[in-house]
C-alpha cells in the first residue's frame, strides 16, 4: 500500500521529474530524468557511498521552485537509511539535506511538503505509524539546519501523501496495518500547529486509505479507498467542505490501490495501479470532466504520466 503511493513524479512549468528505475527500489546508483514531453535526459546520478550507505531507490520526488527534492533508500537490518538531496535548477547545483535519517522498520519517504519555511519529510512505514521529519533546508547561500526535528506522529495511521493548501498542510493516512479499529483520514496542520481531521473515511477497514493529495483549481483533491465496499473514489475540498468529485469505479472497473496525482498544464492526473501487471488506470479531470485516458498502465504505473 505504501509504495504505490510514493510520489514519484513531480513538474515544474516545462518539465517533468522522475526517477529512471521506478518501479524498482533495488537499484545502486538510481538515476533522476526530465522531460519535456518530447526529450528526455538524465540530470543526477547518484553516487555510490561508503559500505551500508549505497542508495539502491529513488523514492519521492517534488518540486519547489527553484529546488527539486528527491530521497533514497537503503534497508540496512532492522533499519531503513534515508538520503534527502537538493537539486538547484537554476545553477545546477546538487547538495544533502541534512543528514542520513535511519529509521526502525521498512519505511519509504513517500512525499515532500513546504510548509513554514520547512521541509517536511513525509515518512510510511509498512505496519505502522513513524513520526515525521521536518528541516530548514540551505536556500541559495543561506545554509540549513544540519538536523532533522521530529514532528508528530498520524497515531496508527500510515501517511502516504502531503501538500499545502491554503496555508494549511494536510496529510492523506491509511489504516495502519495490524489492529483494524481505527480510521484513516485526511489530517489538517495549521500554521500554528492545531491538528484535526479534515475528511474521514471508514473505521475499522485493513487497508482504507487517502492518498494523492493535490491542489488544482484552487481546491483540494484526494482519492479515498474502501476495500471492505470497493469505493474508489476522488473527494474534492474547496476549504469548507469535503465532497465526492468522481466514483473512480465508473471508469476504472479493475482499480485495486490508490497510485500518485500530477497537474500538467491544464489537467489533472490519478494513477490507480493494480496487482495485475497492465490492469491499472489513468484518470485525467479536464473542463470540469473525468475521463479514463489509459486502462494498460503496469503494475505501480508511476511513469504513467510520461506516457500520456
Amino acid at each position: 500500500l505504501e509504495r504505490f503511493a510514493v510520489r514519484m513524479v513531480d513538474t515544474s512549468d516545462t518539465l517533468i521529474y522522475y526517477p529512471s528505475e521506478a518501479p524498482v527500489v533495488n537499484v545502486d546508483q538510481p538515476i533522476l530524468r526530465a522531460s519535456d514531453g518530447t526529450f528526455d535526459a538524465n540530470i543526477f546520478t547518484v553516487p555510490v557511498t561508503s559500505a551500508g550507505t549505497v542508495d539502491n531507490g529513488i523514492t519521492a520526488v517534488r518540486f519547489f521552485d527553484p529546488y527539486i527534492y528527491f530521497s533514497t533508500e537503503v534497508g540496512v537490518g532492522a533499519n531503513t537509511l534515508v538520503r534527502v538531496f537538493q537539486l538547484n535548477t537554476r545553477t545546477g547545483t546538487i547538495i544533502s539535506v541534512g543528514p542520513i535519517l535511519t529509521i526502525v522498520g521498512t519505511i519509504v519517504i513517500s512525499d515532500f511538503a513546504n510548509f513554514n519555511g520547512r521541509l517536511y519529510a513525509i515518512v510510511a512505514r509498512e505496519g505502522g505509524s513513524t513520526a515525521l521529519q521536518s528541516i530548514r533546508p540551505p536556500d541559495g547561500d543561506i545554509p540549513g539546519e544540519t538536523a532533522w526535528t521530529t514532528e508528530f506522529t498520524p497515531t496508527n495511521r500510515v501517511p502516504l501523501s502531503a501538500t499545502v493548501f491554503r496555508g494549511n498542510l494536510y496529510i492523506a493516512t491509511s489504516n495502519a496495518v495490524g489492529p483494524t479499529v481505527f480510521t484513516p483520514a485526511v489530517i489538517q496542520i495549521t500554521a500554528s500547529g492545531t491538528q484535526s481531521d479534515s475528511d474521514v473515511g471508514a473505521t475499522g477497514v485493513l487497508e482504507s486509505a487517502y492518498g494523492g493529495l493535490v491542489v488544482y483549481s484552487d481546491r483540494l483533491y484526494a482519492a479515498r479507498r474502501n476495500p471492505n465496499t470497493g469505493e474508489m473514489v476522488i473527494r474534492q475540498f474547496d476549504g469548507t467542505t469535503w465532497v465526492t468529485d468522481q466514483n473512480v469505479i465508473t471508469l476504472a472497473a479493475n482499480a485495486e490501490f490508490i497510485g500518485q496525482s500530477l497537474v500538467v498544464g491544464a489537467n489533472l492526473y490519478f494513477t490507480f495501479p493494480s496487482t495485475t501487471a497492465a490492469n491499472g488506470y489513468i484518470l485525467r479531470r479536464s473542463a470540469g470532466t473525468w475521463t479514463s485516458v489509459d486502462s494498460n498502465i503496469a503494475f505501480r504505473g508511476s511513469l504513467a504520466f510520461i506516457q500520456t
